[in-house]
């Protein structure tokens, strides 16, 4: 059991090191290394350096518990926004503010994503299609120089000549 226990506790210090290389942007590569170049190595059983699969799985474990915290931590900054905002709602009843009740209500509702999607368009005037111009002569000119320069179309051709398509 004692076994077991010191195993655990290796895997721990282990991961922690993995932890703190990963945060400071090293590459499973580069912590396989530098775990074992450590003022107290951390290397395998046998002697040499933990290997890069045992690194990566370091790391999903890691990576796992990370999203886990902040899924966490962003479940309790919701919980006290939704008190401050509760307490915000309750006082503007109090003291018949109608519009700050209101106000919390829409904070509320966003706070919890109550708020059905807004579809936007972009449309013309009177809501008609986009109108779109070739306004720019000059990137015409240009676009017809590349072609020229590629041999697509005969240098004969000028920027003010109708093209048919």
């Amino acid at each position: 059991m004692s076994g077991n226990r010191s195993h655990r506790l290796l895997i721990a210090i282990r991961r922690e090191a993995v932890a703190r290389l990963r945060a400071r942007g090293c590459s499973v590569r580069q912590i396989s290394i530098l775990l074992s170049q450590l003022p107290e190595p951390i290397v395998a059983v046998t002697g040499e350096p933990i290997s890069k699969s045992t690194v990566d799985r370091d790391i999903q474990f890691i990576e796992k518990e990370w999203r886990e915290k902040a899924t966490h931590q962003v479940d309790r900054y919701k919980a006290k926004q939704l008190a401050s905002l509760e307490e915000v709602q309750r006082q503007a009843w109090s003291k018949s503010k109608l519009r700050d009740v209101m106000g919390a209500h829409d904070r509320i509702a966003k706070l919890l994503g109550l708020n059905a999607p807004v579809m936007s368009e972009l449309s013309g005037p009177a809501g008609g299609p986009v109108q779109v111009e070739e306004t720019n002569q000059e990137s015409g000119a240009h676009a017809l120089k590349i072609l020229q320069a590629l041999g697509e179309v005969s240098k004969d051709i000028k920027p003010e000549d109708k093209l048919n398509p």
